[in-house]
Order: structure tokens, then sequence, then C-alpha cells
């Protein structure tokens, strides 16, 4: 059996890309899961899954507009020094760990630092870059056609 889209995979991974980052470099210790379709993972590793069978295990190069795309000039925001926690320590290159409105965790880098204020780049901190993961496909679990039966009889 392949893995087809509206399948729940589980996958061993290791970004093989050059970075300084320890996340990129580091193998998964426990497996990611996923349906296939549902956008959880980037474009790229999910359509690298489709059609693997279990245990199988493939290199693959994801190119940055399949996965967190080019870096915008646009995600620079400005923030006056007022708006951040008293304290707080702003040098470039550090990383800042902010929860937006949405509820939803984000990672801004501190790009300048002034006495008015602080310029964050609000780019995904691998925006910009092709990567490159080894993935093993460890078990597929076929819900496609249950869950589309089980969604439209909950929905009536």
């Amino acid at each position: 059996m392949t893995a087809v889209p509206g399948d729940k995979v589980r996958v061993l991974y290791q970004c093989l890309s050059n970075t300084a980052s320890d996340h990129d470099t580091a193998l998964a210790e426990d497996a990611a899961e996923f349906i296939i379709g549902r956008h959880q993972v980037i474009m790229g590793f999910e359509e690298a899954v489709i059609g693997m069978r279990e245990g199988d295990e493939k290199t693959v190069t994801i190119p940055k507009e399949k996965a967190y795309g080019s870096k915008s000039e646009e995600n620079f925001v400005m923030l006056r020094r007022e708006r951040l926690p008293r304290g707080i320590s702003l040098e470039v290159g550090k990383y800042l760990c902010v929860r937006a409105a949405n509820g939803r965790r984000a990672v801004l880098a501190v790009s300048n630092v002034s006495k008015s204020g602080v310029m964050l780049n609000v780019n995904h901190p691998l925006a910009g870059r092709d990567l490159t993961f080894r993935i093993r496909l460890s078990r597929i679990d076929r819900l496609g056609m249950q869950e589309e039966r089980t969604v439209g009889r909950s929905g009536s």
C-alpha cells in the first residue's frame, strides 16, 4: 500500500540542510504524524511522502517555494520599546517567542535594535531556503473513504 491523500502517516525525518540551528539537524526522536492533504506540514514534505510505502526511506530537497517561501521585506516590523516587556534582552540575532492574537506561537528574529525600538523579522527562520530531508515512512493508516463517510454523516 502506498501513501495517498487522506491517509494518516507517521514518519521519522532528519533535516540535512546545513544551518547553524540545532532544530534543523536533529533526528526526530518521535515520529511526526499528519494527514496527507490537510496541510499540517510544509507542502513539499507532504508531496514527498505521497507514493511511499511503509518502511521506505528517501532523501528529498524541497525548494523554498514548497517549504517556508521566500524571505519578504514586508515581514520586518518596527516595534516601539515601550510595547516590549521590561528587562527583555534585545540583541541582534536573538529570537523572541510571542503569542499572536489568534493564539498561535510565532518566533521573531531581532534584526536591529535602537534607542526607540526594535526591528523584528517575522519571516519563518527557514524562509528563503531550500531544505533537504531524509524521510522514513513508518506507518500508513488508510482513513480516506472512512473519514469522508463519517464527516458526511455528522454534517447531515
